[in-house]
């Protein structure tokens, strides 16, 4: 399972700030907040990347190859 670094990409399907930048993360609560239709459209994204990209079937997948690869 990759880290939010590799699920979240900036604007498609999140918003990205750098960590301990507590002005960047006011910046982009603040901009959810103020545009519904941006947040509902980065869920929408966020929720289809993890339902396509992190299934139980995909990581199963993913494993089996590795463990295919190894022998």
């Amino acid at each position: 399972v990759g880290s939010a670094r590799d699920i979240i990409v900036n604007e498609k399907n999140g918003l990205v700030v750098q960590t301990r930048d507590s002005d960047a993360l006011y910046k982009a609560i603040e901009t959810i907040l103020s545009n519904p239709e941006m947040a509902t459209k980065l869920g929408d994204e966020a929720k289809k990347t993890i339902t396509q990209d992190y299934n139980g079937e995909k990581e199963k997948s993913d494993w089996s190859k590795l463990y295919g690869e190894m022998k």
